[in-house]
């Protein structure tokens, strides 16, 4: 059998060494605060996996939206059951923010405000971009969607990210840092064009 020369020895410390040093630096028992952390998802994840149902949204303004709305593009949506206060108002903005900030060349993001609270005349007097689609979510036709999106949390104005396939992914809410939100709808976004 033939011994490993000294030459070769140092080649495999050179080769092995350093992966192994920076494993432990990072896996091993001290801390080391100039590491990089790990970005944990900022909303809150549904499990399971929860769809919105496909039911007609009617818009304020006349008319109704598909069944199928959430099919085909990435949404943020805020909802919302009660009248639109100025926290309201702020949060249609960041929602508006969030869907220029994540479209892109590729992909284009819908923002959807959902309210049971206001008549149709108080909404189009809150002058909104024409590009925020406005539905209603009261009655007994949107009640598997108010389900789906859980009353408790329309209540207090909640946002959510739903996929192209209209699946729930996060909610976040209605302090929720724009950042954060951002992040994690960029994030989705990027992973759905690997795939």
């Amino acid at each position: 059998m033939v011994k490993p020369s000294w030459e070769a020895k140092i080649l495999a410390v050179l080769f092995f060494g350093p992966p192994i040093i920076v494993a432990f630096a990072v896996y091993g028992p001290w801390k080391f605060d100039w590491l990089p952390q790990a970005d944990f998802p900022y909303g809150e994840r549904y499990e399971p996996t929860r769809i919105l149902p496909e039911i007609p949204l009617e818009i304020d303004g006349g008319g109704f939206l598909q069944a199928n709305w959430a099919i085909g593009r990435w949404s943020v949506i805020y909802g919302n059951t009660s009248n639109c206060d100025f926290i309201c108002m702020r949060n249609l903005n960041v929602l508006m923010e969030l869907k220029e900030k994540a479209s892109n060349q590729s992909v284009v993001v819908q923002s959807i405000y959902l309210h049971a609270g206001e008549n149709i005349t108080s909404i189009q007097s809150l002058k909104l971009s024409e590009e925020l689609i406005v539905g209603r979510i009261d009655g007994s036709k949107a009640l598997p969607l108010r389900r789906a999106l859980d009353e408790n949390l329309l209540a207090e104005g909640w946002f959510y990210i739903t996929d192209p396939s209209g699946r729930l992914i996060f909610n976040y809410p209605s302090d929720a840092d724009q950042q954060g939100v951002l992040r994690d709808l960029k994030r989705l976004i990027a992973l759905d064009q690997l795939v």
